[in-house]
């Protein structure tokens, strides 16, 4: 229990740690922010050529301007930025709802029209709407967010598969600065399971939680933490073509099609619960045709478990999740193709990527003749970059690694068969297990 706690206490107790610097004046020069205890934060001004480090400008005589052009109270060490972009000398800020452009030399502060723009310093993450757990592979970095909606704000970790650890609830307004890791996911929503989630990068950050977030809500995938009971179902994705003719989603286990200026129609009838169409959809680069996934359901087992004494409520929670067993039918994706101009179906040949652990690194080439996909055997013994053709759905073999391991009782030894030559990989017991 004590372990649990340790990255709690330690939270942004490290500063000066980290520098995202931003270049200008032609590459030549960059600044960079510290933060610094206390919620305090100085910008750093560096010159590569000259060998020159210092602070950027003076924090006290701009927060002194700032105070007195805004009529509020401004900390040195607390400038409000959100923010701020360099000119030669001058340096253009956003603060308190306005744009300003403050001149060191003169020690003056003049106010920018709404039209000259917004100066991020830091990078606007992009929200998803599916949660899943992110990898934790980056290094450290902060995410900030910001609630600009109308309702209190869950801002909650997501530590593993199956489980959630709630950190912050923002109220309307409110902000949150928070110490995190690239690639870790965090999911922010209301009181109703609906929200986004956001995913950390190698660099400080922003999180702007909107009303849109809201509306469109969150799903989970199975094996996610338990569901919100009355979780809105979230609006279909729309995919557009590259011309902007066409816009394509996934409804009801089915696929439609839109043109441009015209209504919305129905391409398959044949989507269900078990065999459902959905998941992204690729256009061809001359918005010809389109692929979509069509997945065949596997198996449905399920474990509980009661929660006693959960974090944010009274009475106990019961959690359940999809557990798979060695041998359970898996999630079975078919690639499905469609002809555009006739909008009619091309059944593709399945033959070489018959029992998929997975289907990745799918995408069209660029003169949109194939469709490729990275099909990973499941078993993990075969894995074969597969081309469709656009046009007739045939598909062939690009690359094909393909092994075959057994042990042999008697030495007990390893051996893999690797392009027809038998190759041991590990000694025998007796020998230690040592790696050939």
């Amino acid at each position: 229990m004590r372990a649990e706690g340790v990255s709690d206490r330690v939270a942004n107790k490290v500063y000066k740690s980290r520098v995202r610097w931003h270049w200008f004046d032609e590459n030549r020069r960059f600044w960079y922010r510290n933060d610094l205890p206390g919620e305090e934060h100085e910008f750093i001004l560096v010159d590569p050529e000259k060998g020159i480090r210092r602070r950027a400008f003076d924090h006290v005589q701009l927060a002194g301007a700032l105070s007195r052009a805004s009529g509020q109270s401004v900390a040195a060490m607390k400038l409000p930025f959100r923010g701020i972009s360099f000119a030669g000398e001058r340096v253009r800020f956003t603060a308190l709802n306005k744009r300003w452009t403050y001149h060191p030399d003169t020690q003056t502060l003049e106010e920018l029209s709404p039209e000259e723009g917004e100066l991020n310093w830091e990078e606007g993450l992009r929200p998803t709407y599916r949660v899943r757990p992110g990898n934790r592979d980056g290094g450290e970095t902060y995410i900030t967010f910001v609630n600009q909606t109308e309702r209190t704000i869950r801002v909650d970790w997501i530590s593993g598969a199956n489980s959630t650890k709630n950190y912050h609830t923002l109220k309307p307004g409110q902000s949150q600065r928070q110490h995190t890791f690239a690639g870790h996911a965090w999911l922010v929503q209301d009181q109703r399971g609906r929200g986004a989630v956001f995913t950390g990068i190698d660099g400080a950050a922003r999180a702007v939680i909107t009303d849109e977030d809201l509306r469109r809500g969150v799903g989970r995938r199975r094996g996610g933490a338990g569901q919100t009971v009355d979780q809105q179902p979230a609006e279909p994705r729309r995919f557009s073509s590259p011309d902007e003719q066409w816009k394509a989603w996934t409804d009801d286990h089915n696929l439609f099609l839109q043109p441009r200026d015209s209504e919305a129609m129905q391409l398959t009838t044949d989507g269900t619960e078990s065999f459902s169409y959905g998941g992204r959809i690729w256009f061809s680069p001359g918005s010809s045709g389109l692929m979509v996934m069509r997945t065949e359901r596997g198996e449905q087992r399920e474990i509980f478990f009661v929660e006693s004494s959960p974090d944010d409520q009274l009475q106990p929670k019961l959690h359940r999740f999809h557990y798979e067993k060695p041998g359970d039918k898996r999630d079975h994706p078919h690639p499905v193709l469609f002809d555009l101009r006739s909008q009619q179906r091309i059944d593709v040949d399945n033959t070489l990527f018959p029992n998929p652990y997975n289907l990745t690194r799918m995408e069209w080439s660029q003169d949109g003749a194939e469709f490729f996909l990275l099909y990973n055997q499941r078993g993990h013994q075969a894995l074969r970059l597969i081309a469709i053709d656009g046009e007739t759905g045939k598909a062939r073999s690009v690359i094909n690694e393909t092994s075959e391991t057994f042990i042999d009782y008697s030495r007990k030894t390893f051996l893999r068969y690797i392009d027809g030559q038998s190759r041991a990989i590990w000694m025998s017991e007796r020998d230690g297990w040592n790696h050939l």
